[in-house]
């Protein structure tokens, strides 16, 4: 059974960065941009202050996505322009594509490496399906941020904001249903 702390990283992993997301979004759409942009950096920094409380630690990817909040929420104070905002979804999915890609280049999986860290005794098969699968998800972190790219771009702030907070996770939703119906049918459930 998952830990009442591992409930809540998971939780954070999966929703972590969408407050800030509809934050901007709703108060862009009546305040403007400066105010959108300063409601969704609060949020940003709401969410590291919740996890320092309530986590004790806060994780790296945490601090990472609220940096990028922080640091283009700067720049779009600055310059009035809310795609600075905006683009903070699509940096943050393409650091995480190259994180992916780059480790299965360096044939060190962080899927693999981090199930094996979890679970010292996982089987061989397991471990060759995660980098398989590593090396997948990099090319769909890597669609996802070429979409989002676009959506801060040429969206709207609804739009946009669907995508982040909804969109990315149907998208990785029916990949997963994809890769769950290749092993199957194709590979015999290996």
């Amino acid at each position: 059974p998952m830990t009442k702390p591992s409930r809540s990283r998971l939780f954070l992993l999966l929703f972590g960065g969408i407050l800030p997301v509809v934050a901007f979004a709703i108060v862009e759409e009546k305040y403007g941009v400066i105010w959108g942009t300063i409601a969704g950096m609060v949020f940003g920094i709401g969410e590291v202050i919740y996890e320092k409380i309530y986590l004790k630690k806060v994780a790296g990817v945490t601090w990472f996505s609220n940096a990028l909040i922080l640091i283009l929420g700067g720049v779009t104070l600055l310059s009035a322009d809310g795609v600075w905002f905006k683009l903070q979804p699509a940096i943050f999915l393409f650091c995480f594509a190259g994180i992916l890609a780059g480790s299965s280049i360096l044939k060190k999986p962080l899927l693999a490496a981090m199930a094996a860290k979890q679970n010292p005794s996982l089987p061989p098969q397991a471990v060759v399906m995660l980098k398989a699968l590593n090396a997948r998800l990099s090319i769909v972190f890597l669609f996802m941020a070429a979409l989002s790219t676009w959506a801060a771009l040429r969206w709207s702030t609804e739009a946009w904001a669907f995508l982040k907070s909804v969109g990315v996770f149907i998208i990785l939703l029916v990949y997963l249903g994809a890769e769950i119906i290749y092993r199957r049918v194709f590979r015999g459930g290996h």
